[in-house]
């Protein structure tokens, strides 16, 4: 995409970056590349973990999870965010079942209240803006 973009102009043409889609891509180092590659033309970041879970099928799957639970490196992404001093929106997504009972394979298996969602996504919330806070106050040298 960085080709196809590159003679538009940057006020108006960017990157919505997905770290999460790009850490499942791109194994264990390949989200610094593509960081480095967005950050000048990043317009908003989307913001959700993963771990890999194993099918019965020996097949690896991506799996969304509770923010911090997960693989996705938020606290070195971050500091490269801050360090970059990105402004733009982050959105937030919970794509994970919360359920009240869940099964051995993690998968939903009562309903949850929406309470329970509502928590749920203020946990999420709290640990990134505490990971936010962290990155931008080691940015600005606080």
């Amino acid at each position: 995409m960085a080709q196809v973009i590159e003679p538009l102009d940057p006020r108006w043409c960017g990157f919505y970056f997905d770290l999460g889609h790009c850490t499942t891509d791109g194994c264990e180092s390949g989200w610094e590349t593509a960081t480095n590659l967005v950050i000048p033309r990043l317009k908003m970041v989307a913001v959700k973990d993963f771990v890999w879970k194993k099918l019965p099928s020996r097949r690896l799957e991506a799996q969304t999870c509770r923010m911090g639970q997960g693989m996705v490196p938020w606290s070195e992404f971050l500091h490269i965010l801050g360090q970059s001093n990105f402004h733009g929106p982050i959105s937030l997504h919970q794509e994970y079942a919360i359920a009240s009972v869940a099964d051995d394979q993690g998968r939903a298996v009562s309903r949850a209240t929406v309470p329970e969602v509502m928590l749920a996504a203020k946990e999420n919330l709290d640990y990134l803006k505490s990971l936010l806070h962290e990155a931008y106050e080691k940015a600005s040298g606080l």
